[in-house]
């Protein structure tokens, strides 16, 4: 691929994972160990659950002595003791009697089945009636019904959620291998910018960039170095570029379109960086510049707000979750109903800022000026995606949405 030909978005995320190759590993408590990345598989220590364990409350019978109780006809047993998680009944079960059995407790050895609470006269008396039959295996999970020993219960590659770390402790892991993070810089160029803080001139804008990219990268990153504004002359960004490259991703604002001032690439070549792709048929973000040097990568945004969001969520956080070695880093879509009509003026994948309406279950446009309208997304809930075979859309129709 020739870094000056206009390419598509999943040409773009394909050159990236391509070009990124995971960082290490690192060991981390269990407790730790949320949102990040699982790097070597998991297995059961033992069977899941490891023994025959009730589903239900109410008693544990043989089959045989229930198989023909009715409301009608019921089946009277006499309750021999209690079995409950963590403290099981031990003695024999002869035929003709019960025991309580608690949800999760073990089964005792000579029973097959669980007759149900609501299915009997009771917990309350020496003797149970049941009024209703049970075949074998009813209402148990058998030992090593969900795993089995050695079985792996997680793949190396995921992103470990609450379920994820419940699993591992389940099977006794107390310390997890995980993905290292990368480090991310990020510097934003303009003359025109100024620092959060500053007294603003009436030619000038706030630096609104740097601090909704760093938002956007804290979750995948090990940490976030703010590198601040860079001027518009060649050797001032060069400078901070360099700075900048001392991070595994650097990722830079303004300066990437084809204006007099639009420096980032040349000083990018000056630092040595080699350049995948520049130009993207997309809007927002046409001009996105995405390259490598042998310490880690680059990621040049358009100065737009908008265009600067749009593309990390695009191609930021996939170049960190390749960093992490997450195995499933692409964006996800959803399908909804349009709540809107929309006609195509030009073929590029195009974002646009959405709400979605839950009385119906449709997708509106939210009011939008362009790329430079941050504030539309302050009020939107997700962004409509189109891609560029997407000739027009009607109310009803089903469009891709992405949630913020």
């Amino acid at each position: 691929m020739k870094a000056r030909e206009w390419i598509g978005v999943p040409e773009a995320w394909a050159a990236i994972e391509a070009a990124i190759a995971p960082l290490g590993t690192e060991e981390v408590a269990v407790e730790s160990a949320a949102g990040r990345v699982l790097r070597a598989a998991v297995q059961a220590d033992r069977d899941v659950p490891p023994f025959a364990r009730s589903a239900m409350d109410g008693f544990a019978v043989h089959a045989a002595d229930v198989r023909h109780a009715t409301e009608d006809a019921q089946v009277d047993l006499r309750v021999i003791g209690e079995s409950t998680p963590g403290l099981p009944f031990s003695g024999e079960v002869p035929p003709g009697s019960a025991v309580r059995i608690m949800t999760g407790a073990p089964l005792p050895a000579d029973c097959d089945c669980v007759v149900p609470v609501e299915e009997s006269s009771g917990f309350e008396t020496p003797r149970v009636a049941i009024r209703a039959a049970a075949a074998p295996g009813k209402n148990v999970t058998p030992r090593g019904r969900e795993r089995r020993a050695g079985d792996e219960i997680l793949p190396p590659g995921r992103r470990l959620d609450a379920a994820g770390i419940g699993a591992l402790a389940l099977v006794g892991r107390a310390r997890v291998t995980v993905g290292r993070r990368g480090r991310v810089a990020i510097l934003s160029t303009g003359n025109e910018l100024v620092a959060l803080g500053g007294t603003v001139g009436p030619w000038q804008i706030r630096n609104s960039n740097g601090p909704m990219l760093a938002a956007l990268a804290a979750p995948f990153a090990a940490a976030t170095v703010a590198l601040g504004i860079a001027g518009d002359t060649l050797d001032a960004i060069e400078a901070a570029l360099r700075r900048g490259l001392e991070s595994e991703l650097l990722l830079v604002t303004g300066g990437v379109s084809m204006g007099v001032y639009d420096l980032v690439g040349a000083a990018l070549e000056r630092c040595g960086v080699r350049t995948h792709f520049e130009r993207l048929a997309l809007q927002p973000g046409k001009p996105t510049v995405f390259g490598t040097h042998p310490g880690g990568a680059v990621l040049a945004l358009p100065g737009n707000p908008v265009s600067a969001l749009t593309t990390f969520r695009l191609f930021g956080a996939l170049a960190l979750r390749r960093l992490e070695g997450e195995s499933d880093s692409r964006p996800r879509w959803l399908e909804c109903p349009a709540g809107f009509s929309w006609e195509r003026r030009h073929a590029k994948w195009l974002f646009l800022p959405g709400v979605r309406i839950p009385s119906g279950g449709r997708v509106a446009l939210a009011p939008y000026a362009g790329s430079g309208d941050l504030l539309a997304y302050a009020q939107a809930d997700c962004q409509v995606v189109l891609p560029p075979d997407r000739k027009r859309v009607e109310p009803g129709e089903p469009v891709w949405v992405w949630p913020l």
